[in-house]
Formats: structure tokens, C-alpha cells, sequence
């Protein structure tokens, strides 16, 4: 199927892209959403980086902008006008991210594509990882979850410590409750390494990333 990807650049967006292209779908479009503060819809901290995100993907990025007041009609005004089958989304257990994509997808004869969806958070992540991810961490929004885990890369030196903190703080392995929020710096399914440079803001129990500047490293 011709599919366009809701696409933040997280873990997740960028996942699933990689799932799909492996099952032989054809992903022609990233359709990315910019909002302009904490949404229960669309990733927020740092999706400028999804504008290199696309290039390394080497698919072309469709972006358009949301308000609080109405997040879901500009999604479906972007979505009628591609040359699609389908719609591919990242969701994992949030049923009222679920339920509005594939409300929209039914309201244009499209196919919602879940391939992460009910799977086990903390799985997830590890296969994510043993895939060749490099996960950055570019928002934190819960208790255990300090201004030093701002900008760290998961991986095998601090997984099992951030796992940890999950299940003692009750936080969804995912980030699907907000907890924190992330970036896809490289993977096997691009053709470089996103660089960014950065500044933490911390406002004392949450915080994100303030992207300074960035680059695309090719491949050697």
C-alpha cells in the first residue's frame, strides 16, 4: 500500500515506518503536525528535527499547523489531498489518539495502519534499541524523570536504570502518558545521523530541549 506516516521523528513515528517498509508497503508521504504547545495528539519538544528526519528518510514531508481549539481538521485537510491508500501511525495504547486517526481515515475511505499498536511497551523498546535506533530523550514531564535524563541517548549504559524508574515511578515504558518524549537521531532505515545542537529548559518538574541548530552526517 502507498502510505503516508503521522510523523514527529520519535521513537515510534519513526519505528513504524521501518515495520511498514519491511512488510513491502510504499511510504510516499511524512505528514507532520506543529503545535503550538502540549497536545494530547502531536509530539511538541523539538519537531523541527523532523524536517531532517525526512531527509534522511528520503521521503518528502508534509507539514501543516494545528491550535489546541482544533487538532484533528487540519490533519484530514492534509491527508484528502495525497495520493494514498493508507495512513501509518505509531500508536501504542493511547485510544484517544487511536480512535480520532482512525475516525479520520474512515472519513476518506483510508486504511489505518497500527503496526506498533497493544504491543508491550517495555519489548518495544528493546527491539527499537537492538534494531539500531539511537533514541535520544528530548522531553521530561513526570516524577523520577530529572532535568539529566534531558538529552540522553538510550542505550545499553542506562536502559535498564530508565526501566527501572518506570516501574517504580509508574511510568509508561512508551512515554505514552507525556512522561517524556523522544527523538530517532539515526536508524538502518536512514541514510545519516542527525547532530543537534542544544539547550535544556527546566522549569523545576519538567523540561525539554531547545534546539540550537542541527546537521544531517552522512553515512561513511
Amino acid at each position: 500500500m502507498r502510505l503516508a506516516a503521522l510523523f514527529s521523528g520519535g521513537k515510534d513515528s519513526s519505528y513504524c515506518i521501518r515495520l511498514a517498509q519491511l512488510a513491502g508497503h510504499q511510504v510516499v508521504r511524512l505528514v507532520t503536525a506543529y503545535a503550538p504547545e502540549a497536545s494530547y495528539m502531536y509530539h511538541v519538544p523539538a519537531i523541527i528535527l523532523s524536517e531532517l528526519a525526512a531527509e534522511a528518510l528520503e521521503i518528502q514531508q508534509v507539514k501543516f499547523e494545528v491550535n489546541l481549539d482544533d487538532e484533528l481538521s487540519p490533519l484530514e485537510g492534509a491527508l484528502s489531498r495525497l495520493d494514498i491508500d493508507g495512513v501509518l501511525a505509531g500508536a501504542v495504547a493511547s485510544e484517544y489518539q487511536r480512535s480520532r486517526i482512525d475516525k479520520i481515515c474512515k472519513n476518506l475511505g483510508l486504511e489505518l495502519v497500527a503496526p506498533l499498536w497493544h504491543k508491550d511497551p517495555t519489548i518495544l523498546l528493546r527491539e527499537m534499541l537492538g534494531d539500531g535506533l539511537e533514541i535520544m530523550i528530548v522531553g521530561v514531564s513526570a516524577d523520577g524523570l530529572g532535568e539529566e535524563w534531558l538529552g540522553e541517548i538510550l542505550g545499553p549504559s542506562n536502559l535498564d536504570r530508565f526501566l527501572d524508574l518506570c516501574q517504580r515511578f509508574r511510568i509508561h515504558p512508551g512515554g505514552e502518558g507525556g512522561e517524556y518524549e523522544s527523538f530517532v537521531l539515526s536508524g538502518p532505515h536512514m541514510r545519516g545521523r542527525i547532530a543537534p545542537t542544544f539547550r535544556k529548559i527546566w522549569n523545576g518538574v519538567s523540561g525539554e530541549l531547545e534546539i540550537e541548530g542541527a546537521e544531517l552526517i552522512p553515512r561513511p
